[in-house]
């Protein structure tokens, strides 16, 4: 990022919200995990009542002097619970979150519902689990015939684009970070692979939003939100297993 000529207190800001985040995800992993089911929904409805606007958009709410995007925030913890523990209080849940994503709008965080609830239907194949992704994918419908009416910031969105304009080799080196971050959870084992799987399709679908329109880029561009929500995700993901996860 500061080599495609981003500010150095961009590259901070990530810095510290990697350190932040280490034992954030030590900590949420003595959180019920139906406390990450609801956040999504939670944190995405105050954004709409009460945080920051722009141009129409809600998506960020004010924390101190941060405004952080709510349901990139919470989103990857959702995927990771969405999948432990299933049935229909998860399915509710994941209507409610794409109601959100709806109502935002957001056609990011709606693909990336859908490509996370898409892969928990790969090994889970229930009528819950179905009615969620029919729900998910109709609000990502929504969200992409609605279009985006934000104009994408610099570093923030269309950060792999740019760099392949100016530096290819930071390009390539990004793709593969966000390739090799995308697809570590899935290397999980002790029964948190399903969870690894959920939380790879959620990851996937934000970096195929960013690739195709002015959308975050998770990780490799500027944002404390997505840094920190991989970080509570991996800590959910490694929490301690239950019975009925094994």
């Amino acid at each position: 990022m500061v080599g495609a000529g981003a500010p150095r207190i961009y590259a901070i800001v990530n810095l510290a919200a990697v350190v932040a985040g280490v034992p954030l995800a030590l900590a949420i992993a003595r959180v019920p995990a139906n406390a990450a089911l609801i956040a999504p929904a939670v944190l995405g409805a105050l954004a709409l009542m009460f945080g920051p606007s722009s141009e129409g958009v809600h998506r960020w709410v004010a924390l101190g002097g941060l405004s952080i995007h709510a349901t990139m925030l919470a989103g990857p913890c959702f995927a990771v619970a969405f999948q432990r523990i299933g049935g229909w209080p998860a399915s509710i849940a994941a209507v409610a979150f794409a109601a959100v994503t709806a109502f935002q709008p957001d056609f990011g965080m709606a693909l990336a519902l859908t490509c996370s609830v898409a892969a928990t239907l790969v090994v889970r194949r229930d009528l819950p689990t179905l009615a969620a992704f029919a729900c998910a994918a109709l609000a990502t419908v929504w969200t992409a015939w609605r279009g985006d009416p934000l104009s994408a910031v610099p570093f923030v969105e269309g950060v792999v684009q740019r760099m392949a304009s100016e530096h290819s080799a930071a390009a390539l080196i990004s793709l593969a970070l966000l390739a090799l971050a995308t697809a570590a959870p899935t290397l999980s084992r002790e029964g948190r692979y399903a969870g690894g799987l959920a939380f790879a399709g959620y990851s996937a679908g934000l970096v195929g939003a960013s690739l195709i329109g002015p959308f975050p880029a998770p990780l490799v561009g500027y944002g404390a939100a997505p840094v920190l929500g991989y970080c509570l995700a991996l800590g959910l993901l490694f929490r301690p297993l239950s019975a009925t996860d094994r």
